[in-house]
Order: C-alpha cells, then structure tokens, then sequence
C-alpha cells in the first residue's frame, strides 16, 4: 500500500494524509463496506492530528491499515471467479 511505503521511508504526514484521502476516496467510490471506510476516516483524523505522534500509535495506525488491505484482498478475491493467488 503506497501510504504504509511513504510511512516507512519517512515521508512527510502530508504525503501519508494524502493517500489515506485518495485511499479512502477510492473506498467509497468502490462502495467498500463502512467497515472499511470507517478505518481509513479514522486513520486520516489519526494523522492530522499527528504532530508529536509517537511509535506506538503510528505502529497501530500501520496495523489497522495492513488489515484494512487484508480486508480489500479478500473482497476482491470473493469477487474475481477463478482466483489464484500469486505463486510463492
């Protein structure tokens, strides 16, 4: 996911509120469950508010966002007749 890939380099909190916005933009427009949009508004208030956030919330804010793709995987392989998942 490109927001956890900015995180992890170190890019700035508005390069990371950036994609949660395009993320979430792209949840909804794909009418993704509320389960799903619920995270990632979260996650953007998360990050607004994020000067001075230490380890332990930005560990958690990357832990919800992880199984927020888990959960985008799954419905799109419920969705694709036929699926393989990629040999590994």
């Amino acid at each position: 996911m490109w927001t956890i890939a900015v995180a992890a380099a170190e890019g700035g909190m508005d390069k990371i509120e950036h994609g949660l916005r395009q993320s979430l933009h792209h949840a909804r427009e794909l009418q993704l469950p509320q389960s799903i949009t619920q995270v990632l508004e979260a996650s953007c208030r998360d990050v607004r508010s994020a000067s001075g956030m230490d380890k332990e919330r930005v560990e958690k804010l990357i832990s919800q966002l992880v199984d927020v793709k888990a959960q985008i995987g799954k419905l799109l392989e419920s969705q694709q007749e036929g699926f393989r998942p990629r040999p590994g």
